[in-house]
């Protein structure tokens, strides 16, 4: 997802990571894992419960499964990569 950043391709200011254009405006639970790098979505379940992660989920009625908001998901690696940045030596 960096690399969309550093392509020189602009993203609309309220998706500058391109996620919304793959994925719509929610994700689903393996998606997140996906793009936040976990091993499983188990992974992400857990990481969610111990308080690891702030991400609400969102029960869809007629749904099993829950739904997780796109830009909730963007601004959370958005925040990790500059948590990772500013953590790089010089």
């Amino acid at each position: 997802m960096l690399d969309k950043l550093q392509s020189g391709k602009k993203a609309p200011p309220d998706d500058p990571l391109n996620l919304e254009r793959s994925y719509g405006k929610f994700m689903r639970r393996a998606e997140v894992a996906r793009e936040l790098k976990f091993t499983s979505p188990a992974a992400l379940r857990m990481a969610r419960q111990r308080g690891a992660l702030k991400l609400q989920a969102i029960k869809v009625p007629g749904r099993r499964e829950h739904l997780y908001l796109t830009n909730e998901v963007a601004a959370i690696l958005i925040e990790w990569m500059s948590h990772a940045s500013e953590e790089m030596p010089m």
